[in-house]
């Protein structure tokens, strides 16, 4: 049974095997395991080996931090390609080889360091004060002792100590500074026409033997795609719910016994006026920033009308809309200054400005949602929710399990499962690699294209669902081959095809020779009547003018300019088959004095940043070439 388990298990049922060993290690301690030595080594950095675990358990962190940020744009697919596996690898091998560097250059941090570090940091404070309680539950629920976490902290902070030596040593002078900020703000009088791929494709019949020649030379794009029908059992959470038993005894019960899941923190909406300040605004803008918020404030405490004050004056732009409404949001949200605000007021109070990194707030509180838990009416619709999904995740484990076993007993079909688990065979139609991919998963594709499913015809292992939390297991039914179609076949894809390329290639032929044209200094009026186009001008456009199109746009800053009031004249291929003539002249670069400081400040920091990102790229690169190091991808 156990090897079965071992060699049959997949996805969410291993994972729930490796949940309770990971608990397990938090009820009682991982350090032991932490510093064992590992029996796999998946890479070896200057004689120091890299184990298995170890690099385990750096992937599951970097996939937990993606899902976060990405929510639901996350493909968990995704992360079980081999490039995926390869670049975590080498972010460990990576930081095995900083820590050794920084150990010969003898950076060092101290007890204290380390314990100010954790006691800062906010993932483990309440109400902004650090948890000792707390901090010891966030520690065992990652998986370490307090002291391997101590450890990993403090490894850490002596990489970002050897960071910060690099970093310093990124230096950019005020004079880069502007000449990069100069060439930012340029402006160019930029004009544009045209020419429309339209008229060339219009009238164009080609012959049989060209369509023959064009397919002959491009075949293989019209090659048909693979396809397979599928038969499959399915089975999720989200079917299992709608199965479950309930009434309103059980909810009661149900909701008595998980009464602090219905538990709501205290919420509070208010609307903002923003006066908007950077954070390196000198002293004349911080004053008259502060002259602008109290005017605000004087004529909103006069008025009835906050909203439409808001609305005309906030440069909250996300909330200037809705009156600088925020929405209904609890404590730990907004920035401190504005929070601790909004948390002492009354409703409809207004507030002095107060000031936050943002900027000059003035606040009214419009409406409090107090704490407290839901009474079970409230909360009638989710206690039913959370209840079926509970139960349907105890059936789901379980017959997950069951699903497995019975598809690797009788390989050569679903109807033994499906009758004992009770669950309806569904087909699909003939479906191609990509659309198995758009309609399951690409892991469901890669299953039905395996050979042991698409050619000895057995079952398939159950996969997991990236979409739903759910597994799947499939069969081929049927299998319809790659094949090169005769040109009949495809003849009026081809001939489109063919009517395009000519059409494009005429096109940008003709504009070509417009732009030749111009640019020999014929009449601009005469050139563009001889093709009916209509030239439109932009006066000192920016990089950002919305009245051009955006390639023409990126090829007006990029093209050289000509002499004092020359034109000069480029020709663009713009995406849509079309092809722009554009026209660029009185190329005008602000003067160093006339650059605005704040301006100069933001872009110090951003360009701070890109150097010291590529610096430290360079260093950890250079690092590598110097390395004696030695990787063992097959053993992930």
């Amino acid at each position: 049974m156990l090897q079965l388990i071992r060699d049959r298990s997949q996805g969410l049922v291993v994972g729930v095997i490796v949940f309770f060993i990971c608990l397990t290690f938090a009820l009682f301690g991982v350090q032991e395991y932490l510093e064992a030595r590992s029996t796999v080594v998946v890479a070896e950095v200057n004689g120091e080996e890299v184990g298995l675990e170890e690099y385990q358990r750096s992937f599951q962190q970097m996939r937990r931090r993606a899902q976060a940020m990405l929510g639901e744009r996350f493909d968990p697919d995704e992360w079980a390609d081999g490039e995926v596996k390869f670049a975590a690898l080498d972010f460990v091998v990576s930081k095995h080889l900083l820590l050794q560097t920084a150990d010969k250059v003898n950076l060092r941090i101290s007890d204290t360091q380390t314990a100010n570090h954790i006691r800062t940091s906010p993932q483990f404070q309440r109400d902004g004060v650090f948890s000792r309680d707390f901090y010891r539950q966030m520690v065992r629920a990652l998986g370490f002792s307090e002291l391997g976490f101590e450890h990993r902290v403090r490894k850490d902070l002596v990489i970002n100590q050897l960071r910060a030596g690099i970093g310093a040593s990124a230096i950019t002078t005020i004079e880069e500074l502007q000449r990069i900020e100069q060439y930012r703000q340029q402006t160019r009088d930029t004009g544009f026409a045209i020419l429309g791929i339209e008229v060339f494709r219009n009238g164009l019949s080609p012959s049989r033997a060209e369509i023959e020649a064009y397919f002959a030379e491009n075949a293989e794009q019209y090659r048909t795609q693979e396809q397979v029908s599928l038969a499959f059992l399915e089975l999720s959470i989200e079917l299992l719910m709608a199965d479950v038993f309930v009434d309103e005894d059980i909810l009661k019960t149900y909701y008595e016994a998980n009464q602090d899941h219905y538990t709501v923190q205290e919420q509070r909406n208010a609307n903002h006026i923003l006066v908007k300040i950077s954070r390196s605004a000198t002293e004349s803008e911080v004053d008259a920033a502060r002259t602008r918020v109290e005017g605000l404030h004087e004529l909103v405490l006069n008025t009835d009308s906050f909203e439409d004050i808001a609305k005309e004056s906030s440069d909250d732009l996300g909330s200037r809309s809705s009156g600088g409404e925020t929405g209904f949001f609890e404590r730990g949200i907004m920035a401190p200054e504005f929070e601790e605000t909004v948390f002492a007021m009354s409703e409809q109070e207004i507030s002095q400005p107060i000031r936050t990194d943002f900027g000059f707030h003035i606040i009214r509180l419009k409406e409090i949602k107090p704490s407290g838990t839901k009474s079970y009416g409230d909360a009638r619709a989710e206690v039913e929710a959370d209840y079926r999904r509970d139960q349907a995740e105890a059936v789901f484990f379980e017959q997950a399990e069951q699903l497995s076993e019975l598809v690797y007993e009788q390989p050569n079909s679903l109807d033994g499962a499906a009758a004992m688990l009770g669950l309806p065979v569904k087909t699909t139609e003939l479906l191609t690699r990509s659309e198995l991919v758009a309609r399951f998963s690409t892991k469901v594709a890669t299953a039905a294209f395996a050979t042991e499913v698409l050619t000895d015809g057995l079952n398939s292992e159950p996969v997991e669902l990236s979409d739903t939390q759910g597994i799947i297991v499939l069969r081929v039914v049927e299998h319809i081959d790659s094949t090169l179609p005769r040109v009949d076949e495809v003849l009026a894809a081809v001939t489109q095809d063919l009517i395009d390329v000519t059409a494009r290639e005429a096109v940008h032929t003709a504009g070509k020779g417009l732009v030749e044209r111009l640019n020999n200094k014929e009449d601009l009026e005469s050139v563009l009547g001889s093709a009916d186009l209509k030239w439109e001008k932009v006066t000192g456009a920016t990089r950002d003018s919305a009245k051009i199109n955006r390639t023409m746009l990126r090829a007006a800053f990029s093209a050289e300019p000509g002499k004092p009031g020359e034109v000069v004249y480029i020709g663009v291929p713009i995406g849509t088959g079309d092809y722009g003539i554009v026209g660029i002249s009185n190329v005008v670069i602000p003067l160093a004095e006339e650059l605005n400081t704040s301006d100069i400040n933001e872009l110090r920091r951003g360009v701070a940043a890109t150097r010291t990102t590529a610096d430290w790229m360079d260093f950890v690169a250079l690092l590598k070439s110097d390395s004696d190091i030695e990787l063992f991808p097959d053993r992930l």
